[in-house]
């Protein structure tokens, strides 16, 4: 009957929604083995149901530490890292979200030294006579700017000096 009044009822339930913790996947180093002053990427996946902003901390085993913002809907990273000494080194990182962190995971690193790379020399002279001095001069190259760099010359006849080094210019005499 069109004249009827129409009647409803209302209820209410509370519905408590817990975070869970996001799943990291395994890391994934851009190589394993780098030479030192060389810069390695490291890929971070996870899984997680939120689509909230995530959080990945990352210690890079060489005394630092950095944490990056993945944005909101998106479920990976990847992060740049410069190594300046060598050495084997254990990275981690631990995914979180607003309330929630992951176990961290971990991948090895091994950072060689870089040899440096010597230029042709150059001599003041070809030709001198007995008691006369020459001189030797050149340029080098090394990567680890941690490195303190030494030229010994070996003269040929038994001898040998240590030259001295400009670091600035990658020079010696």
């Amino acid at each position: 009957d069109p004249e009827e009044p129409i009647s409803s009822a209302a209820s209410t339930l509370t519905v408590t929604v817990n975070n869970v913790a996001p799943t990291a996947e395994p890391l994934l180093l851009s190589r394993l083995t780098i030479e030192e002053g060389v810069s390695v990427a490291l890929y971070v996946e996870f899984v997680d149901p939120g689509t909230e902003t995530h959080f990945v901390l990352v210690n890079w085993g060489d005394g630092s530490e950095r944490e990056y913002e993945v944005a909101a809907g998106l479920d990976s990273t990847t992060v740049v890292h410069q190594y300046l000494r060598d050495g084997v080194y254990t990275v981690s990182a631990t995914v979180r979200d607003r309330d929630v962190a992951a176990s961290p995971k971990t991948a090895t690193l091994t950072v060689t030294n870089y040899a440096p790379v010597i230029a042709p020399l150059v001599l003041s002279a070809t030709t001198i006579n007995e008691g006369e001095s020459v001189t030797v001069t050149g340029s080098f190259t090394d990567n680890s700017p941690r490195d303190t760099p030494a030229v010994m010359i070996n003269w040929g006849d038994g001898t040998s000096s240590a030259a001295r080094i400009d670091r600035g210019a990658g020079t010696f005499t």
